[in-house]
This record gives structure tokens, C-alpha cells and sequence, in this order.
């Protein structure tokens, strides 16, 4: 990977060597090579960011950069995405142990809401006849 870097640097300074005229016929070729991987490079600037930021919708704003980078307002909506910050992860839900066989015997299938005085489950948080929070009520 070093290596590849490295030969990306050498061929986009010969491509400004080119462009400042400082380069000889001989190494035209190669200069426009780095030209063009120059090119390449800046152009697909927001798809390395999002990558390399672990981006959410990294391959949203490549499709973005890909199709509508060539317009200024795309390319410069695509950087801006690929920047923007990433959605924090909330806390992970952990399954709660299942109860088991005897203590599911045992416990109540329904319970009565203290606000209308109707039958509900005894897992319900809210009753479904009035609306109410009833997750603090107990059976």
C-alpha cells in the first residue's frame, strides 16, 4: 500500500511538472497520467472520507460523488455529508432472562388499569382502552 502511494505522489508531480512546463516531451505521457490520477483523486475526495470515517451511508455518498460530483453543488454536497458527524449508537438492549416454567404458572396474565378499571396484560406500559401509563402499576 506504501508503495502504491508512493508511485500516485511521483505521478501526480509530474503532472504539475507538466502543467508549469518544466517537463520534457519524453515524459508527457507519464506527467498526463499523473494529471489524471490527480484528477481522479480529487474528484472521489468525499467517497475516501466517508470510507475512511466509517461513514453510515458510505456507499450513498459514493453514488452521490459518482453521478452528480462533476457539479460543483454535488461534489461539495457529498464532502459535507461524508464529514457530517455519525450518528451515536445508543446503549444496547439486553434481553431480559426469561422467567421460567413456574414462575410464568405463577405469575398473572392480566392486570386491571387504575384509571378506567379495565382488564389489560400484565406486560402492557400503557392501556389500550384509556391510554394511560400503567408501567409503574403492579398487579
Amino acid at each position: 500500500m506504501l508503495m502504491l502511494g508512493r508511485i500516485v505522489f511521483v505521478l501526480i508531480a509530474l503532472g504539475l511538472l507538466l502543467l508549469l512546463g518544466k517537463i520534457t516531451d519524453a515524459a508527457g505521457p507519464l506527467a498526463i497520467t499523473g494529471l489524471f490520477t490527480l484528477a481522479i483523486a480529487v474528484y472521489f475526495t468525499p467517497s475516501f472520507v466517508a470510507y475512511s470515517r466509517e461513514h453510515q451511508q458510505k456507499v450513498s455518498i459514493f453514488v452521490l460523488n459518482l453521478c452528480l460530483g462533476w457539479t460543483i453543488v454535488g461534489w461539495v454536497g457529498a464532502l459535507v455529508w461524508a464529514y457530517s458527524k455519525k450518528p451515536e449508537v445508543l446503549a444496547e438492549v439486553t434481553s431480559m432472562p426469561s422467567p421460567s416454567p413456574v414462575e410464568m404458572q405463577n405469575a398473572p396474565l392480566t392486570k386491571i388499569c387504575p384509571f378506567c378499571a379495565e382488564e389489560v396484560r400484565a406486560e402492557a406500559i400503557k392501556c389500550k382502552h384509556c391510554g394511560s401509563d400503567i408501567s409503574s402499576v403492579h398487579a
